[in-house]
């Protein structure tokens, strides 16, 4: 059968995952004739717009003229979809940054214009020049609002007209050219199409493309044909006048590069570079023409890419072909042959990742990456290297790629390492535990970490907004983990490690060699509920020994390949899979760079690319311009704010201020000036800052001479980059201190909390801009989209989890295979209509599917050639169950493996669609961000978070950049930190000091294959350095003064590196360091380090003991001076081996403050050392490792200790260097390097200290050099000089740590002191400085006695006498107690010695009598004993009796006040509908919530499967009770009361002994442990009599039978015939026999439902007394449904009560374009979900429904198939109306609000007839119907004397007669006037007395009906003409509502009122106060315990079965 369905993947345009295998139409022509009464409803507004969301399923018309769309679309997208406020712009932080509002006025003026003009066939020039002109004061006001608007409009049709025709021409006499008087309109319109505002918004590009696209048209016709009209305007020099010629001019190089940019076809045009040739020639070499000149610039690499690439490609391949491999012997860089990328490898591509454009090539590597044996192509980062592109766009390709092959490169070849060795790295367990954790952290032959995690699967799929598709994995617990059988031992590891921490970056590797890249997204250590090692339950890392889970997300979210490999692996263990972790290595460090060099790659849009790319040697240099935006008039800067006296001081690039004059009005020395005036005179400055020369000093003054003049250069905020976060809020910190105030720091929270309190982050910031009405207008429909895609994606990910589910394998046949779905489930009916009887408890009902799947079925046929699984799946139909279970197996398998793939597909086209959606909103977010951008000061950001938010920060006006240690950042990171708007950049380094980070040595220019590549050279250095060297050549500004070090340091790197370096004078008069003989020696010495010998070729990290303990000393000696303050000091060391072990012994003896990036690298040598002491000692200690962590001081008093790489940029006054290299082969290591030297040589102030072997050394030139100097001042030796500041004249010479302790043990010399202390003892210690000496406690014996009791103090000299502590014995105390001992000063006050003695003391503040010390007074003391007060709600309070009692002063007098604590006990109250009891905590004042333990309620044939709070299901199968004696079985149904007459007489059944029953007849025989004559004595003696209290042994059962009872109780007949009452329910004869039952009747008696005399227990399955328990169940179970109606009808009272506020809410936004809000009114999902719940709780509460009416027609159905004599009436009243009356009022309510919400929505002006008269009609109907069923609820609730619903429904009923008055005009056209009135008269006389009618009853009842009077009278108005609509307030509303409402309680006791309407009393039950009944007004309540005469207890309500006669 043809699917007459159609595909919704079709119906929205998109492409189908499920393609052929769709069991829908892909026939939209299907929905051709279907779709016309269907989408009656009017034009799609949303497709007139542009797209809607609902394709082809959308109610309304897709269809209309273009330019009606058009014109719906610009009104409709003026406004936002619930939004009317206009857009505000931010102005700065403390500024008043209120809404500003924006004068619409112009806007809406050129709009209308707009209109007029494009409806027009023909206009004058005038009109389109004044619309030309009013779009250009749009765009050059400050509205975003307007600006949006107007880009949009003129994207729409109405625009694209006007635009098309002033391209072609239409406007001018001559087509083929423009007239002298036209030109300055074009020249106009060429600036409005190419305005900065078009290419500065996101958000609108679409809009502008669009445009563009229209200019380019058909092949570029048009644009060509426009450009040679407009060129030989500009041509002809003399018909403009200089000023319009350099406008026109600059926007017409704008228009070119747009048309090129936006028209990709355009780079293989002829006609575009020659327009750009006479664009550039008709622009002079002037700096007005700069700007255009800049545009040419970048439109010409654009088209020079386009035309060469073609021609690269053939080129290169050619000569790959004919030289196949590179050729490294020729001696020329230009003929050295290159294996280009891609298509341009003469071999073809490498892998599937190998391409020629950057932008292709995917960031991580694929696994065909992995695998390739070819090595990817590394371009040569050389002038004169052979490269397949030019220009800028190799220097983007060049950065790309290399600074890819860095970061993952080492990735790569981790995992190609696990490929090769994948046997044994697989396999945990081949070398035992030992063998495992060296398996576990392996480190590759690169020397990169990586750590394992074995046995992985894919547990679960999800997900989330934030991560998108995230997928729980499990794996293996790693050791020792594994070894913890304590839980708390494993979460105390997991919480210690570093492992899965949140971004870590993982790779997923299986046996098929497939690798997936993930990033954690979620990692719980402990979650709650998870245990045991279920993976599909675990969902954390410790909560099993075995296994772990983490949470984990897509690195590339877009990869479709790896997706799908999620969806297929879910809950499927079977390929072996591994976790490869790479330590240290974050996904966000590098992904951000290298996306946006891509991006780069695809628009080339970078500022100074000239200055940027490589130039050849021989090239002229050129000069270097000033910053365009001084250039422009030559703009003046003000000085003032940088000089000594606020003097003033001028700037400007054609009349700088002198070098002298700036030193002697600023504080600036000669090269900060030079570099000061360099920087304002290049727009790309480079400042070069040897060490100490204040370069961080310039940049701020450059800084705050920008910010003072920000207003006359319109430069936007100044944007300031860091490499990173600690250098960033250092700079950020001194520009507060400059006092530039508004700053906003982005990226990751800053560790400054001064910068976290002063500055601004974006979050921050956002939320002080307010969105513009298109943005809020997208970001409405965007987000609600998103919503439902979500939802469909969470609902994929949930069916994916449960593939193996039942209901999923049904649904999944059910699409595809439909014949075998009806074949495992067939219809529940047959063909005549009659339900198939099936035991549903069996499996293959139940889950047929699954049961057939894992048959082990051996029989059925076989095939004789291999099938697959769809074959069978078509093939098979009925026969499904006759094949064998390997093919059913075969066929399971193929259904699971098709749902995961359609899954996948169906995900992926969902998360596509999400990620273009998510985008759009992220774009209306950075519009919104980037207006808050604009008004701030500076914008401090790293390099990395600068690429993270390029997307924002690339449309900002931000015109200065200033890069700090810009020679310490990547060229790859500057050239993404050079925004398109930047005009000025300040490079601030030094290139000589350290070069930036890499982690890769061999791309390293520091290499021997690294110098080809030369990735650690930043852009910076490349730059500076001169053109002969391979540089750029540009001039660079040297600061010449240093103010850090003393001139002898100095020295050192003047003489090898800064020649020109200069002293400042200060600098010389440096003191002296105190306790040394030199500020500056090198401790020359030859102990080899300790990795000497070792064969580990790993051991990268090298540490040296030796140099650590002399360091160590050296650092004692210099502390003990006393002069030195921590921070004073730092310990520098080049190697991390070596700064963790001076880490760990410097951390006792003093405080140290680690650089964060040390404590980063650290922590991971930590972890690995941890692994391999767990692989040693886990298996035999069972405990986990411990390492001791380093806490960190704040810098004023910490010891600072560092690597050299990590202390540039700081200093300190004392610097100690340990070198560690020390080895026969004079390896120097990382210090080979003149940068790092340079580095480690200019850290210190006073003095610097060397540890090292010179040996090693100096066979590096700057070494040698450095050695020579300290040589020639004999600053070099094998031994320290110290001296001692007490004994100056003693020689100290230490070689070794030890002759610390033995020549200078106390900082001074081994001299004994010669100062006394302060007690007059000599100072025994050893020479030290006078701090030291200060502190040194005396340890004599104290010489002092006690003054009052002359016994001698025992304590040190130093410590304070105190109290005298010698010992008294046997002291009797006043209280008479004696003490054994005391202390001397204890004996003097005896009176406030405390005794210890215990005795017992009545408590002050209650009753109990407590135990305590003899001092103590009782008032102190905590009573601890149970309170025991009765509490409100009537239970004990078992707190601590202190705990209720307090002492209050009250009066100067002290009183108890008890305040007993919320009791915690069980509530205990017994419900009313059950014989549960509350079982939650008390709660006094509060009713309880309904009973949630299962129903007790069962029969012999099934139990109730519900809550018990819940109605039963009344028992509908036939009753089992029989008797003999009587001549037929009970023919009603179970749960009904027995038509039976119970029997009397005694069973004749024999028991299994073979004795006669004892039990009466019908009853179930009972053991024979009941036997009368065989039962046991204890048997034999209970009591079975209970009025003559016979024993069983005495009874006479043949006469009195027994009952035995399920509780094993017995007794007689007449026994339990009296306690239960069965006269009640049957007429009896004179012995007592029941002859005739009586109607079903209540009893009149109270209590609970009868049981069991001995012990309560249910008598149900007694058939003797089943009229009694019947009735009882059903009596609960009509509570229980009352109760339930009632808490659901109150829900929906809050339902409706909030759907009224939507739909006000929705009534108010109404705008203009209303009539799209219609259908809102009419129809929309909320409402129709609503409508549906409040009828199905109307058709729950009919009468039907209930217990009484269930049970009813059962009956009925018994009497009408059993032909039962009809021998009773059933009455109506025995069904409870009020329910099904209050579910109809309730309805009517909500039709009420809808209709008059609808009413006032059609009442908005603006809307067109047509809509108005098809909802009106619409309307009508819903007033006509409402109020029928108005009258219908009136006469019932009148029959059912329900006076509150009779009062509601007058209210509804006058309400929607008067809606039908205003509308009857449309209903009754052929009336005439006279009878339309007297009809409206009548009408209102009716409703006006039933309404009176309504207020007597108000008047009459006012307790009860006194909430309806306000109701009344404002219906009564809108009778008498009053208005109909009047907003209501919330608490109006809520009183309506409030008053709907009636509670039940689900505790207390039942009652009726006189006229039969229930309601319950809680507490005892009993009524305490008079009141009304809430349904008739009856008086009903009571006082004291007495109710009212007319109240009856419910147990008669519950007997309505009364009036059914059986």
């Amino acid at each position: 059968m043809e699917p007459t369905k159609l595909c919704r993947y079709i119906a929205d345009n998109k492409r189908c995952p499920f393609a052929a295998r769709c069991t829908f139409s892909h026939d939209k022509s299907i929905m051709a004739g279907k779709g016309r009464d269907k989408k009656s409803g009017g034009i799609c507004h949303d497709f007139q717009k542009g797209s809607c969301k609902f394709g082809a399923r959308c109610r309304y018309t897709h269809t209309g003229s273009t330019q009606q769309a058009s014109s719906s679309s610009s009104r409709g997208q003026s406004s936002s979809r619930g939004h009317s406020s206009r857009g505000g712009t931010y102005t700065g932080f403390g500024s008043d940054n209120r809404r500003q509002s924006s004068n619409n006025g112009p806007r809406k003026k050129w709009n209308l214009r707009l209109t007029r003009l494009a409806t027009r066939s023909r206009a004058a020039l005038a009109e389109f020049q004044a619309l030309i002109d009013e779009g250009l004061e749009v765009l050059d006001d400050d509205s975003a609002d307007n600006k949006q608007e107007l880009i949009r409009e003129l994207g729409s049709d109405y625009g694209l007209i006007i635009i098309r025709r002033i391209v072609e021409g239409e406007l001018s006499s001559n087509p083929q050219s423009f007239a002298l008087e036209a030109h300055p309109f074009y020249t106009k319109f060429i600036r409005l199409v190419s305005h900065e505002a078009l290419s500065s918004s996101l958000m609108l590009e679409k809009s502008v493309g669009t445009i563009y696209n229209i200019i380019y048209g058909s092949e570029g016709t048009k644009a060509i044909r426009f450009f040679e009209r407009i060129i030989p305007c500009f041509e002809n020099t003399n018909t403009l006048r200089p000023d319009i010629r350099q406008e026109g001019l600059s926007s017409l190089s704008s228009f070119l590069l747009n048309v090129i940019k936006f028209n990709s076809d355009s780079l293989a045009k002829q006609s575009f570079p020659e327009f750009l040739r006479r664009i550039k020639a008709c622009c002079s070499k002037d700096e007005e023409y700069r700007d255009a000149l800049g545009m040419l610039q970048e439109a010409e690499e654009r088209l020079n890419l386009g035309s060469n690439f073609d021609l690269i490609k053939t080129e290169e391949k050619k000569k790959a072909q004919a030289n196949q491999g590179p050729s490294h012997g020729l001696s020329s860089l230009e003929h050295m042959e290159v294996d280009l990328p891609g298509n341009l490898s003469g071999r073809g591509p490498r892998h599937d990742n190998d391409h020629e454009a950057i932008s292709d090539i995917a960031i991580l590597p694929t696994t065909g990456e992995i695998t390739s044996d070819r090595n990817n192509f590394l371009p040569l980062n050389v002038v004169g290297a052979r490269h397949h592109l030019e220009g800028i766009y190799r220097v983007f390709d060049t950065q790309f790629r290399l600074l890819r092959e860095d970061t993952t490169g080492p990735l790569r070849d981790a995992v190609r390492m696990v490929f090769d060795r994948w046997s044994t790295l697989s396999n945990p367990a081949a070398d035992g535990k030992k063998g495992a954790l060296k398996k576990r952290t392996i480190q590759t032959e690169g020397g990169t970490f990586i750590r394992m995690y074995h046995n992985v699967m894919v547990s679960e799929i999800g997900y989330s907004q934030r991560n998108g598709l995230s997928v729980l994995i499990s794996f293996d617990q790693p050791t020792p983990v594994n070894t913890y059988p304590e839980l708390n031992k494993r979460v105390k590891w997991w919480e210690d490690s570093k492992e899965f921490q949140e971004g870590s970056l993982l790779a997923m590797v299986n046996e098929k060699k497939e690798v997936t890249f993930l990033l954690v997204s979620g990692r719980e250590v402990r979650a709650t509920g998870g245990s045991g090692a279920d993976s599909r339950s675990l969902r954390d890392l410790a909560s099993s020994q075995t296994r772990a889970s983490i949470t984990m997300t897509l690195a590339d979210p877009g990869n479709i390949v790896d997706a799908g490999r999620m969806f297929h692996s879910v809950g499927q263990p079977t390929a072996r899979a591994v976790l490869v972790d790479f330590p240290g290595m974050l996904f966000a460090s590098f992904q951000p760079v290298l996306k946006c060099l891509q991006n780069l790659h695809l628009n080339p849009k970078l500022p100074f690319s000239n200055w940027l790319q490589q130039s050849s040697v021989d090239e002229p240099a050129e000069d270097i311009l000033p910053p365009k935006y001084l250039a422009r008039g030559n703009v003046t800067l003000s000085l003032r704010c940088i000089t000594k006296d606020g003097s003033d001081l001028s700037f400007s690039h054609r009349a700088p201020p002198s070098i002298a004059l700036l030193r002697e009005k600023t504080t600036l020395d000669e090269g900060q000036s030079v570099a000061l005036l360099a920087a304002l005179q290049r727009e790309l400055a480079l400042i070069q800052g040897p060490p100490g020369t204040g370069k961080s000093y310039v940049g701020i003054q450059i800084a705050k001479i920008l910010w003072a003049n920000k207003r006359q250069t319109g430069i936007g905020p100044i944007l300031c980059v860091c490499y990173t976060n600690h250098a960033l809020d250092q700079f950020l910190e001194e520009l507060l201190d400059a006092g530039i105030p508004k700053i906003v720091r982005l990226g990751s929270r800053s560790k400054s909390e001064r910068i976290q309190e002063e500055c601004l982050n974006l979050r921050s910031l956002a939320k002080m801009v307010e969105a513009t009405r298109s943005e809020k207008q997208v970001m409405w429909q965007v987000k609600s989209s998103l919503e439902e895609i979500e939802e469909e994606m969470r609902e994929i990910c949930m069916k994916a989890n449960d593939l193996h589910k039942e209901a999923t394998l049904k649904d999944y046949l059910f699409r595809r295979y439909r014949d075998l779905h009806d074949v495992f489930y067939e219809p529940e009916t047959d063909q005549d209509g009659w339900t198939k009887a099936r035991n549903k408890k069996d499996p293959k009902y139940r889950y047929p599917i699954t049961t057939w799947a894992h048959s082990e079925h051996t029989g059925g046929f076989r095939f004789k050639s291999e099938v697959t699984g769809d074959f069978l799946s078509k093939k098979l139909g009925p026969k499904i169950f006759q094949v064998c279970g390997e093919y059913r197996k075969l066929m399971y398998n193929s259904w699971i493996s098709d749902m995961q793939e359609d899954m996948a597909d169906e995900f992926l086209a969902h998360a596509r669609s999400h990620v273009s959606l998510k985008q759009e909103l992220d774009v209306c977010y950075k519009e919104k961000d980037q207006r808050g951008l604009e008004g701030v000061d500076v914008i401090g950001v790293t390099t990395t978070g600068l690429a993270t938010n390029s997307n924002l920060l690339r449309l900002l006006k931000a015109k200065v950049l200033i890069c700090e240690e810009a020679a310490e950042v990547l060229e790859a990171h500057v050239l993404t930190a050079l925004l398109p708007s930047v005009e000025h950049a300040i490079l601030i380094g030094d290139h000589l000091q350290l070069r930036p980070q890499i982690a890769t040595y061999g791309l390293s220019a520091e290499s021997r294959q690294g110098v080809m590549y030369r990735l650690d050279e930043s852009l910076f250095e490349r730059l500076a350095k001169p053109k002969s060297s391979g540089g750029g050549g540009m001039p660079v500004a040297q600061l010449d003064t240093q103010r850090r070090m003393h001139p002898s340091i100095s020295e050192l790197v003047r003489s090898t590196l800064y020649p020109s370096l200069k002293d400042y004078p200060t600098t010389a008069e440096y003191p002296q360091v105190v306790g040394m003989r030199k500020r500056l020696f090198w401790l020359d010495h030859r102990h080899f380090e300790d990795s000497v010998g070792s064969d580990d070729p790993t051991n990268t990290s090298k540490t040296n003991t030796w140099e650590v303990d002399m360091v160590m000393a050296l650092v004692r000696h210099i502390m003990r001076q006393g002069v030195y303050k921590s921070k004073k000091i730092a310990v520098l060391t080049p190697y991390l081996g070596q700064l963790r072990i001076l880490r760990k012994r410097m951390s006792d003896g003093f405080e140290l403050i680690l650089d964060d990036r040390d404590q980063a690298d650290l922590d991971l040598q930590d972890q690995m050392e941890e692994a391999e002491q767990g692989a040693s000692g886990a298996g035999q200690t069972g405990k986990a490792v411990e390492t001791k962590k380093v806490v960190r001081g704040k810098l004023l008093d910490a010891l600072r200790i560092a690597t050299v790489d990590n202390f540039q940029g700081e200093e300190a006054d004392i610097i100690i260097i340990s070198l560690v290299r020390s080895n026969p082969k004079n390896i120097c290591g990382f210090l080979k390097t003149s940068n790092r030297i340079n580095v480690l040589l200019s850290r210190a102030r006073h003095g610097m200290y060397i540890v090292g072997n010179s040996e090693t050394s100096k066979h590096i030139k700057m070494w040698g050099d450095v050695l020579n100097i300290l040589a020639t001042d004999g600053n070099i030796g094998e031994s320290l000089d110290l001296t001692c500041p007490r004994h100056p004249e003693k020689q100290i010479i230490i070689k070794e740590a030890d002759d610390f302790v033995r020549f200078a043990p106390e900082g001074g010399c081994d001299e004994r002191c010669d100062k006394r202390l302060n007690c007059g003892h000599p100072c025994v210690a050893k020479c030290h400085s006078t701090p030291m000496h200060d502190s040194t406690n005396c340890m004599e014996r104290c010489p002092r006695q006690h003054p009052i009791c002359g016994h001698s103090c025992p304590k040190r000299c130093y410590q304070d006498c105190g109290d005298c502590l010698e010992p008294i014995f046997n002291v009797e105390l006043p209280c008479g107690h004696v003490q054994a001992r005391m202390a001397c000063y204890e004996t003097r006050s005896l009176d406030i010695f405390k005794c210890r003695f215990k005795v017992e003391k009545p408590a002050s503040w209650c009753s109990h009598v407590l135990r305590m010390d003899c001092y103590q007074d009782p008032k102190d003391v905590f009573c601890n004993k149970i309170c025991g007060d009765l509490l409100p709600c009537g239970h004990s309070c078992r707190k601590a009796c202190g705990a209720c009692r307090t002492k209050s002063a009250v009066q100067q007098e002290l009183s108890v006040v008890e305040r007993h604590p919320k009791c915690s006990q069980k509530c205990g109250r017994n419900f009313t509908t059950c014989s549960h009891a509350c079982n939650n905590e008390c709660h006094s004042g509060q009713d309880c919530l309904p009973c949630d333990q299962p129903c007790t309620v069962a029969c012999s044939h099934s139990k109730c499967p519900k809550e018990c709070s819940q109605p039963c299901p009344p028992c509908a199968s036939a009753c089992q009770w029989s008797c003999p004696h009587q001549e037929q079985e009970c023919q009603l149904p179970c749960s009904a009361p027995c038509s039976l007459i119970p029997c009397s007489k005694r069973c004749e059944k024999k028991l299994s002994c073979g004795h006669q029953c004892p039990s009466v007849c019908g009853e179930a025989c009972p053991s024979k442990d009941f036997c009368k004559t065989c039962a046991a004595p204890a048997i034999l003696e209970q009591v079975v009599d209970m009025v003559m209290f016979e024993t069983y042994k005495e009874t006479n059962v043949d006469e009195d039978p027994v009952v035995i009872l399920p509780c094993k109780h017995m007794f007689t007949v007449s026994t339990l015939d009296g306690q239960l009452g069965l006269s009640d329910c049957y007429e009896m004869d004179a012995q007592g026999v029941p002859v005739k039952a009586k109607p079903f009747a209540a009893t009149g008696k109270d209590g609970p439902i009868k049981g069991c005399p001995n012990c309560r227990a249910s008598l149900r399955s007694i058939n003797r007394y089943n009229r009694i328990t019947k009735k009882a169940i059903l009596d609960e179970s009509t509570k229980k449904f009352i109760t339930e109606a009632h808490m659901e009808y109150q829900a929906l009272c809050s339902a409706v009560q909030n759907m009224e506020i939507k739909l006000e809410a929705a009534l108010s936004a109404i705008n203009r374009s209303a009539e799209q809000k219609l259908s809102y009114f009419k129809s929309n999902p909320e409402t129709n979900k609503l409508v549906h719940q409040l009828e199905l709780h109307q058709k729950k509460c009919s009468e039907n429904e209930q217990p009484y009416g269930k049970v009813r027609g059962l009956i009925i159905d018994a009497i009408r198939k059993r032909d039962i004599p009809e021998s009773f009436q059933v009455d109506n009243a025995a069904i409870q109306t009020t329910c099904t009356l209050r579910a109809k009022s309730l309805i009517l309510q909500f039709d009420l609000v809808r209709v008059t919400m609808l009413r006032e929505a059609l009442r908005k002006p603006g809307i067109p007839e047509e809509h108005v008269e098809k909802s009106r009609i619409f309307l009508i109907n819903q007033i006509n119907r409402a109020k029928r069923a108005s009258v219908q609820l009136i006469q019932l609730a009148s029959a059912a004397e329900s006076r509150t619903v009779l009062v509601e429904g007058g209210i509804y009923w006058a309400n929607f007669s008067m809606l039908s008055i205003q509308y009857s005009s449309s209903v009754d056209k052929d009336l005439e006037p006279e009878e339309k009135e007297k009809k409206r008269l009548a009408v209102i006389q009716e409703q006006t007395a039933s309404l009176e009618n309504c207020l007597a009853m108000c008047a009459a009842l006012p307790g009860t009906l006194g909430k309806y009077k306000e109701r009344v009278e404002k219906a009564l108005r809108l009778v008498k003409g009053g208005t109909f609509y009047v907003e209501v307030s919330d608490e109006e509303r809520k009183a309506v509502y409030a008053a709907m409402s009636v509670e039940f309680r689900g505790t207390g006791h039942w009652y009726r009122c006189e006229n039969g309407h229930p309601f319950t009393i809680g507490e005892c039950g009993m009524p305490m106060q008079l009141a009304r009944c809430p349904e008739c007004g009856a008086q009903v309540g009571g006082q004291n315990h007495t109710a009212v005469d007319g109240i009856t207890r419910d147990t008669e309500m519950e007997s309505a079965f009364a009036r059914l006669n059986i």
